[in-house]
């Protein structure tokens, strides 16, 4: 990890691991394990030149115990500390128990940088898939994002499910619901600049008005691009960011 926050803040983005209890576990085919721990394999050098790395939901496929063991077990090889949130396969209860064992994992709420604060909006509801934004969160994140803005700091938002559609009907079935509010919040606030998502499988770049959504490739496989059936793609990546005072650059990394 770099030894001081400076006006450069680098991230590294995982997402959407899709674990098993052991590295038999296959999805559409996949064995996702062994994926997830050649991911690790390519984070951890560069981990040693990052601020932080974000892991942005769906760790596990089946929200086993064993599943965020294997997870906590990769993920403690990084020299970085790791911020995690929930996505709709998981369980936040065990998440929270099995990484709560672990120093350099912690949940993402609310990061504090000189420049830029990274602030996670749960999108998660149990017995769905779709997203959803309950009152009580976004009441959470106002206040959140109101500190924000009294220390003048730009803002990057941090979810699972994409808060705009992709184009990609399959995973735009069951992306944020009901994202009006949010994305009134998102418009009417210049500190936000940024929306950072995991959930669709591949590389999208949308804009929300002046500011843009990013969505982050999975470790596991991608789903094909503007499909609305199970098709797959045998790829997977992770993405970089590099935040400057008022600005990001964001790069993919295919491995």
């Amino acid at each position: 990890m770099k030894s001081n926050l400076n006006d450069s803040i680098k991230i590294i983005q995982i997402t959407d691991t899709h674990l098993f209890p052991t590295n038999a576990g296959r999805l559409q085919g996949y064995a996702t394990n062994e994926l997830f721990a050649r991911a690790i394999e390519q984070v951890k050098p560069r981990s040693k030149d990052v601020d932080f790395v974000f892991l942005t939901g769906d760790i596990s496929e089946n929200r086993s115990v064993e599943s965020y063991e294997y997870a906590a077990s990769q993920l403690s090889q990084l020299d970085a500390p790791v911020y995690w949130i929930a996505g709709n396969h998981d369980h936040a209860p065990t998440v929270k128990s099995v990484f709560g064992r672990h120093a350099n994992l912690h949940e993402l709420t609310h990061l504090k940088t000189p420049d830029w604060d990274f602030i996670s909006v749960n999108t998660c509801r149990e017995g769905t898939d779709s997203g959803h934004i309950e009152a009580k969160e976004i009441e959470q994140f106002l206040m959140r994002l109101e500190a924000a803005k009294q220390n003048k700091k730009q803002v990057a938002v941090v979810m699972h499910h994409q808060a705009l559609p992709v184009d990609t009907p399959l995973i735009d079935e069951c992306m944020l619901q009901d994202s009006e509010a949010f994305l009134k919040i998102a418009n009417e606030n210049d500190a936000i600049k940024l929306i950072i998502c995991g959930h669709v499988h591949g590389d999208y770049h949308v804009m929300v008005g002046e500011k843009k959504l990013e969505a982050c490739p999975a470790t596991c496989f991608q789903w094909k691009k503007g499909t609305s059936t199970l098709e797959t793609e045998d790829k997977r990546a992770f993405k970089e960011f590099v935040f400057e005072k008022t600005s990001y650059v964001s790069s993919v990394v295919a491995f």
